[in-house]
């Protein structure tokens, strides 16, 4: 309920810290930069972009339950007639006002802070974090994806000042974003999660994908540095991570690594599967002691997944032993594997969040495993933003394609330029077909799939494969599985 919630800003605070004029009448419960989500009491910042301007929506904002808002001097000076200066602050940058509020949020709070950035599986690392630390904890997460330079500074605004943990997605884009975003969380501990080729149109090489990654360890108040020790640059960025941390005056600093390398500290020491119950039990050795847990059956990927996931409690000084159990419960959001059953028995792998090679082979190897007597279907579509890599990139994933898994499906659809020129060129050993639209392919499932079949749909999220799915639901009822 409303009357229940806790203020997150009062009034004073609102005005201190963003450096606003104005009269505000009351304090704020969260904060929005959208009118289309505003919750009651919600304050909502108006932000100007190269599309969109906020300030065209403050009206509707307030009607939907906003009680203050912050706004440029601009706007003020200029506003329509209908619109009251009450509960309106102005500042001269609302953009600045936002980042100076989650800089504040940072600052009232004694949450020790987890920074969690690269090329797959971090929104999946951070709830699984989120989870596990709030059956004990108040703990406060990122929203969604809400990572890059306007999403950080948000989540990290809406932080209550009484958090206990706060688990923070940094994504990224090009070097520099990460540096500008650790400055405001000041994250304790920092996982990267493995660099992988992605986002490569602004990178000449591995080694500088790597370096901007290696940014989330630069603030000095990162006393801990989680590595995949399986990963094929883990030397590279160990030395980085050691030169950063002796360069930046902390006082300490450690290095927590994961993986079935035997010197990792969080180490696989194996993964077996049991199709009965869905399920897979691992063993693994966390700083020499042995432990073991059971996982939902998502794929292998979902075993390094819980990995990090205890790597990340430990490096926050909590005993990753004392939260194995909860990880049973641990499932994949939306768009990262999550399973949709139709009403006639079809079932969905829904991988349509984004594709890297790495989320692709992890992808394709869950559905070539996966435990039906019915049909596999597979819906492809192109990997983006790889610059030059493009095409070596999508020829390796359907080389992969043609010796690993395509001999254990029934059929594969290529979808996009790179995905369909490099099915072709590889010797796809199941039925093809290229170039068909989102409302075709789903038509064709329709009508040759049944009870017991599985469909995984993957691909970034530029190529809208979604759309298949939003089809093949309009022509059915659906239900989630638990």
């Amino acid at each position: 309920m409303y009357s229940e919630k806790k203020v997150l800003w009062s009034a004073e605070e609102l005005l201190l810290h963003t450096g606003g004029c104005g009269f505000v009448n009351s304090g704020v419960y969260g904060v929005s930069i959208d009118s289309r989500t505003i919750e009651r009491g919600d304050l909502f910042i108006a932000l100007r972009g190269v599309n969109f301007d906020g300030h065209d929506f403050i009206g509707q904002a307030f009607d939907a339950g906003a009680s203050a808002g912050i706004v440029d001097e601009e706007f003020l000076r200029n506003k329509r007639r209908d619109i009251s200066s009450q509960n309106l602050i102005s500042v001269k940058d609302t953009f600045g006002a936002l980042l100076s509020l989650a800089k504040s949020a940072r600052a009232r709070s004694k949450a020790k802070i987890l920074a969690i950035t690269g090329s797959v599986g971090k929104t999946s690392v951070k709830e699984g974090v989120a989870m596990l630390l709030s059956r004990k904890f108040a703990t406060h997460k990122s929203k969604g994806n809400l990572n890059n330079e306007i999403g950080a500074p948000l989540s990290i605004s809406r932080m209550p000042a009484n958090t206990k943990f706060g688990i923070f997605e940094l994504g990224m884009s090009k070097a520099r974003e990460i540096r500008g975003l650790v400055e405001i969380a000041r994250p304790d501990s920092a996982i990267i999660t493995d660099v992988t080729a992605s986002h490569m149109r602004e990178f000449s090489s591995m080694e500088d994908l790597a370096d901007a990654k290696l940014e989330v360890f630069e603030s000095d108040a990162t006393k801990c540095m989680i590595l995949n020790a399986d990963s094929a640059l883990f030397d590279y960025m160990f030395a980085a991570a050691r030169k950063i941390g002796t360069s930046a005056h902390r006082e300490s600093f450690n290095i927590v690594t994961f993986g079935k390398d035997s010197k990792s500290i969080v180490r696989l020491i194996d993964a077996e599967r049991y199709e009965r119950c869905q399920e897979v039990i691992v063993r693994a050795e966390i700083c020499g002691k042995p432990v073991s847990y059971r996982l939902q059956d998502i794929g292998y990927h979902w075993v390094y997944v819980s990995l990090q996931v205890l790597s990340c409690i430990l490096s926050l000084g909590e005993d990753p032993a004392e939260f194995c159990d909860i990880l049973r419960d641990f499932s994949p959001i939306g768009g990262r594997g999550n399973i949709i059953e139709l009403e006639s028995g079809l079932r969905i792998m829904d991988e349509t969040y984004n594709a890297s090679i790495a989320s692709m082979k992890a992808a394709l190897s869950r559905v070539k495993d996966y435990s039906t007597s019915g049909k596999k279907i597979i819906v492809l579509g192109d990997m983006l933003e790889l610059g030059d890599l493009s095409d070596r990139l999508h020829d390796e994933l359907c080389e992969f394609i043609a010796g690993e898994i395509s001999h254990r499906v029934n059929r594969i659809y290529f979808c996009g330029h790179h995905m369909e020129k490099a099915g072709k060129n590889n010797s796809i050993r199941c039925e093809s077909v290229f170039g068909k639209p989102a409302v075709d392919i789903a038509r064709e499932i329709k009508d040759m799939c049944a009870r017991g079949d599985i469909v995984m749909i993957k691909g970034s999220r530029g190529m809208s494969l979604e759309n298949v799915i939003i089809f093949l639901k309009s022509f059915q009822k659906n239900r989630k599985l638990a």
